[in-house]
Formats: C-alpha cells, structure tokens, sequence
C-alpha cells in the first residue's frame, strides 16, 4: 500500500434543474451528492446539471425521462 489519499473521493456537490423546471422539483439535497427528485405529473424530458462547490465547475448533467402515467 502506498498509504495516499485518492483525488475527488469526496467531492461537494450542488444540483440544478438547467432544462424542465415546470416537470420536476428537487427536495432533500445533500452536499455529498445525493438529491431526490419529485415529478410534477407532467410528460416530458428535464436536464438536471451537478456542479463542483469549491471550483463551481460544472461535473455531470443528467437527463431524466418523465414519462405518462399509463405506461410506468
């Protein structure tokens, strides 16, 4: 073993909905990287972005499929 620290291992996060806003909603956002999202009952695509808290730069997107009530 070489005994060191691994780079990113825990990284602070942020989320926002960048795209959808109208479709879904995030509540019970940690800073370790964990979010709920809650859909608003409306059909559609949104774009959730993840973003680093210390640089502010932007880590991953995330596209989220909300799809009608009848074929979930």
């Amino acid at each position: 073993m070489l005994n060191f620290k691994t780079p990113f291992r825990n990284i602070e996060v942020r989320f926002e909905v960048e795209e959808g806003k109208n479709l879904v909603e995030l509540f019970d956002e940690s800073p370790e990287g964990k979010v709920k999202v809650r859909s608003k009952g409306i059909e559609g695509e949104a774009v959730i972005g993840v973003y680093s808290l210390k640089s502010g730069a932007q880590i991953n997107r995330i596209l989220i499929k909300i799809m009608p009530r009848d074929l979930t």
